[in-house]
């Protein structure tokens, strides 16, 4: 035992060494030794060297004793962010479900390879709990940690996750959708649905109409008074703009040729108009109208 002692003590110095290759072999040895080494990497998680406290988390990780764990969740803080990153990779290799909530904390890191790890760190936790953070998460400005996100919900893979990992399927990048379009099981021909607002529903009395823009589409939004509904702002006969026409009960006539839709589905009441206008799924969310284009 005593000569297993002496052997860490020797790796936990080289953990130090000015060469990166002696260091990484010193991080890989104690993680070979495992239990007997813990206690040890466990005290160099506080060593005044960043280094060593970068590959001390990272050997624990690979030995995956959950005696880490609460070490490990406090190192999630350190003021290196390479060490965060490490110490969220090993709570990840742990699994370990009592850190769920310092690392939902720390998915708002500064860093995005922090956030990116400790993301990984969920997905291999796989908690329903984390489910909205990852939702968020799909919003990041970094594409990796992007589609670190819907790994993690793919992973979790339940109804609400599967719903917030459908708005990856329009993701500007191509790695992303690929994940989203394999994690909702979406056919790789099948066109991206996005949420987009309508502002409140108590700024849209009953009788009035308003357009919002999507892209470079506009959406015509109605309330009907029994009602919110939205379609299509532009008449199928000649362009002209329905906001511009007036709305009578459920049917929208545009102000050009007399053309009239029902707003409620985007069918063609009156011609001389023959092809209808598209209609859109309407839910009002607390208080919001949310248009799925």
């Amino acid at each position: 035992m005593n000569e297993t002692n002496d052997r860490v003590k020797d790796l936990i110095r080289q953990l130090s060494h000015r060469n990166e290759d002696i260091r990484w072999a010193a991080a890989a040895s104690l993680a070979t030794i495992g239990e007997p080494a813990v206690g040890q990497l466990l005290e160099a998680l506080d060593d005044r060297d960043s280094v060593v406290r970068l590959r001390a988390a990272w050997a624990l990780g690979r030995i995956g004793d959950q005696r880490a764990t609460e070490k490990l969740i406090r190192t999630l803080g350190d003021g290196d962010w390479s060490v965060r990153m490490r110490a969220a990779q090993a709570l990840g290799n742990l699994r370990a479900r009592p850190a769920l909530d310092a690392l939902l904390l720390a998915t708002r890191d500064g860093n995005a390879d922090v956030r990116r790890h400790v993301i990984g760190a969920l997905s291999r936790i796989a908690d329903p709990a984390a489910a909205d953070r990852l939702g968020t998460a799909l919003k990041d400005k970094d594409w990796r940690v992007r589609m670190a996100a819907a790994l993690a919900l793919s992973a979790i893979d339940d109804g609400k996750s599967q719903n917030l990992l459908k708005a990856a399927l329009c993701d500007e990048n191509e790695h992303v959708r690929t994940i989203a379009r394999a994690g909702t099981r979406t056919p790789e021909g099948e066109t991206c649905r996005k949420t987009i607002s309508a502002g409140l529903a108590g700024n849209l009395p009953p009788g009035t109409m308003k357009v919002v823009q999507d892209g470079g589409r506009e959406i015509l939004v109605a309330n009907t008074g029994d009602g919110i509904y939205a379609i299509g702002n532009i008449c199928t006969h000649k362009g002209c703009q329905l906001s511009r026409g007036t709305l009578e009960g459920v049917t929208v006539h545009c102000p050009c040729h007399g053309s009239a839709f029902a707003v409620k589905a985007g069918s063609v009441v009156q011609g001389p108009a023959q092809e209808p206008v598209t209609a859109y799924p309407v839910a009002i969310t607390d208080g919001e109208i949310r248009i799925t284009t």
